[in-house]
């Protein structure tokens, strides 16, 4: 589609050049990554996973004091040592990420960087921890699912059946209406279109509206066998 090609060729370069954003660069190195040898894929591997283990143990406080309980040295977190030294790392549990968080368990880069999002439950809440980097890598890991399901990066229809865990509803919580045109005549009436906040809902809005064509409904209640087929023959019929 004409659509499709302008949005790939155009608007995606365009909102890296503007943006911090570098998810279509990802995606596009993951997927060529898929032409490599197998031999080559486990170095590639390696490289990673040695850039990862040096960046948590040179910045992040629990992954130091780890270094030096194992007594890693540098030679340990190479590429070409990363593999046999995971087999070292201590076992970790959400025990270990929720005791000193957030400051002993991520990198001290700038705070606004950071979002978190809690469930509102009052037991074993969740808390789900994003920045940009993350951010972006799991958006071209969502378009690189989407071109292994589809042979195309940019679907043509996509539906989303959040879990009914927590009370975060992919972004759809704001105060705003869904739809991308009644959210900007919202905001603009509410005089606040060029607000941080707002702007990020309307990034998010784009991408949900416009990139991806998603339709998200409401997640499944628990429920008995005969009632929660109540529930899912619809979304089924929706979905054929």
């Amino acid at each position: 589609m004409i659509a499709d090609a302008l949005i790939k060729k155009i608007a995606f370069p365009l909102v890296e050049k503007t943006t911090q954003s570098r998810f279509w660069s990802l995606y596009r190195k993951s997927y060529s990554i898929q032409s490599l040898s197998e031999a080559e894929i486990i170095e590639f591997q390696a490289n990673k996973l040695g850039e990862l283990l040096s960046h948590a143990t040179d910045s992040v406080p629990l992954w130091k004091d780890v270094k030096h309980q194992c007594n890693l040295q540098k030679e340990d977190l190479c590429s070409q040592s990363a593999l046999s030294t995971l087999g070292r790392l201590p076992i970790t549990t959400k025990t270990t990420y929720s005791r000193g968080f957030p400051d002993q368990v991520t990198s001290p880069s700038k705070k606004e960087s950071y979002q978190y999002l809690s469930s509102s439950g009052t037991t074993d809440r969740m808390t789900v921890v994003t920045n940009f980097r993350k951010r972006d890598h799991l958006r071209a890991a969502e378009h690189l699912a989407i071109m292994h399901a589809m042979q195309t990066p940019l679907p043509p229809k996509t539906l989303d059946i959040p879990p009914s865990s927590c009370n975060i509803v992919c972004g759809l919580a704001d105060a705003g209406p869904e739809p991308l045109g009644k959210f900007i005549f919202w905001s603009i009436r509410n005089r606040s279109l060029f607000s941080n906040a707002i702007l990020s809902d309307i990034k998010g809005r784009i991408e949900r509206q416009l990139i991806l064509k998603r339709r998200i409904l409401p997640p499944l209640d628990p429920a008995d066998w005969q009632n929660l087929c109540e529930q899912i023959d619809p979304y089924i019929d929706l979905i054929v």
